[in-house]
């Protein structure tokens, strides 16, 4: 594994030999020689949990979890889908960088006397108890919103392991219905892992209401999509997963429409997500 450090963080890239190697296999081999089918039963055999439950629920809650454990793989099929994928990478770099932003802007706010968070589309809440329990100020409050209620189990057990119980909770519902949920307007929106699932014209829909409910002064933090190492066909064409693609400018141009305004944008080193944050001018 190879790692390159940005700020004190240290972030997955792909060493030389694993970007040919997954140019041979992946855009050679499995791309043109191997038909579906057959693509298809070398997954589902290769023991991979993270396949497996991509099968089903591909970039649900729990592929996050088992891309953030990043456990030693079964096998060469595994240790490519989990260890060396792009995506997967990406998404552990994604989740390290998300936290030192978060670590940030919970100084930048830190001076309210109780600091509160949204986070929507949340899962598990796994994002925001890291940065929680890796932050000194103990008056962070976070509510998790999603509309997968099965996420919270395991998250209320990741919460009591940072002993985090009074301080994170879980509410089942829509994001865009926000409002009904949250009524005292929090500092922090966090919205990661939303965009790629939503056309242009639902993320400024969402933005605005995000833009509404914030306080003002306020932070959002949320994400774009980029196809950088060409791996959109293998989603699409091993688990049916379309996502939309969108810079880092793409995004800021739709927050823009949404009234928001000083943005900032981070891409982790795969070049795969750009960070973008946000604010509501005070």
């Amino acid at each position: 594994m190879k790692h390159v450090e940005i700020d004190g963080v240290e972030y997955e890239v792909l060493p030389a030999f694993e970007r040919m190697k997954k140019a041979l296999v992946g855009n050679t081999i499995f791309r043109f020689l191997l038909p579906r089918s057959l693509l298809l039963r070398i997954l589902k055999a290769s023991g991979s949990a993270l396949i497996e439950e991509s099968m089903v629920r591909p970039g649900g809650w729990r592929s996050m979890e088992i891309i953030y454990e990043n456990s030693e793989p079964r096998n060469f099929v595994d240790r490519m889908a989990v260890r060396y994928g792009a995506f997967p990478m990406a998404i552990r770099n994604r989740k390290k960088m998300v936290n030192r932003i978060l670590h940030g802007l919970f100084d930048r706010h830190s001076r309210q006397e109780k600091l509160s968070i949204v986070s929507l589309g949340s899962g598990p809440g796994t994002h925001v108890i890291d940065a929680m329990a890796g932050h000194d100020y103990e008056e962070i409050h976070a509510h998790c919103i999603d509309l997968d209620s099965d996420a919270f189990e395991y998250g209320e057990m990741h919460r009591e392991e940072h002993g985090l119980t009074q301080r994170v909770c879980y509410t089942e519902g829509d994001a865009r219905s926000i409002r009904e949920h949250v009524s005292t307007p929090p500092h922090i929106v966090k919205m990661i892992g939303i965009l790629e699932y939503l056309n242009d014209e639902e993320c400024v829909e969402m933005f605005r209401v995000m833009h509404e409910v914030l306080r003002p002064g306020g932070s959002l933090i949320t994400h774009g999509l980029v196809d950088r190492h060409g791996m959109d066909w293998f989603l699409r064409r091993a688990f049916n997963w379309h996502v939309t693609y969108r810079t880092g400018d793409h995004v800021v141009r739709l927050l823009r429409e949404a009234s928001f305004d000083r943005f900032e944008v981070n891409t982790e080193p795969m070049g795969i997500y750009p960070i973008v944050t946000a604010e509501k001018s005070g």
